[in-house]
């Protein structure tokens, strides 16, 4: 069964970033209301996940708050709040024992990991001074890509990452690519791109 997981955040009075296998999936620079839904399939490593944050805050007297979900479904074209609740995290549990900002740590075991290259074939990687110019030179031929709008090269470079996502979020291969051509396209187009050399 193709299983979607979706990450739900509604914070107020919080700001910080939080991280899903170590990965920042949800930004809060500052502390107005928010609330926001990541479909998460690609960041999931396997059965044990882990999000972890250490959020800043205004102070107790402003009522400061976040709840945090994971969730499942079987739809997993779109972000849904609907589904069987994996995990889920809520601060404070008592506000009058506030004294600090949350530290938000929880591990979570989802039943169905979506399948995927990424995480098996992920290695850590020491920027030393042998592997820097080949890092350098990658992003630099993907800038390159993006700032003379060659959709085609940037899509080559990039093709483990559709591939992978498209596995992840269950495309066909083909559908993937064309999801990634699509967003390409759009994000180099002469209206919107502001990408420079």
């Amino acid at each position: 069964m193709a299983t979607s997981y979706n990450l739900h955040v509604e914070k107020d009075r919080i700001a910080g970033t939080l991280p899903l296998n170590g990965v920042p999936l949800s930004e809060w620079h500052d502390t107005k209301p928010a609330a926001a839904a990541h479909a998460v399939n690609s960041w999931i490593q396997g059965r044990s996940n882990r999000l972890s944050s250490v959020p800043s805050w205004t102070s107790v007297s402003s009522s400061p708050r976040v709840e945090i979900a994971i969730t499942a479904t079987v739809a997993p074209d779109q972000v849904s709040t609907q589904g069987t609740r994996v995990a889920e995290f809520r601060w404070p549990t008592n506000p009058a024992a506030m004294d600090g900002p949350p530290a938000i740590e929880f591990d979570f075991q989802v039943a169905d990991p979506p399948p995927g290259d990424l995480w098996p074939r992920l290695l850590p990687l020491d920027l030393n001074e042998q592997a820097r110019p080949g890092v350098l030179a990658l992003l630099g031929q993907l800038n390159e890509a993006l700032a003379s709008r060659d959709v085609g090269w940037a899509a080559a470079l990039l093709d483990f990452k559709a591939q992978d996502i498209g596995r992840a979020m269950y495309f066909a291969p083909d559908a993937a690519r064309q999801s990634q051509q699509d967003f390409l396209s759009f994000f180099t187009d002469d209206q919107g791109s502001r990408w420079s050399r």
